[in-house]
């Protein structure tokens, strides 16, 4: 996701978001959180996968003898 510097609301309102003081994993719905609620949406319907992790190839010569670990 990127952020432009013509998104004003934007760049207005996420960093006046709170968390709420009854239910710390929510944000306080006192304020302006159209936005936020916007991209959390967003975060939802697109989620990102985890990336596979590449494993190492296999060295031919093993001085160590590391494969039988």
């Amino acid at each position: 996701m990127y952020i432009f510097n013509s998104c004003k609301a934007f760049l207005r309102t996420l960093p006046l978001l709170s968390f709420s003081k009854t239910s710390p994993e929510d944000l306080d719905t006192d304020g302006e959180d159209h936005v936020a609620d916007e991209v959390r949406y967003l975060c939802m319907y697109l989620p990102v996968s985890p990336r596979k992790v590449k494993t190492a190839a296999a060295v031919a010569d093993d001085p160590l003898e590391l494969k039988r670990l």
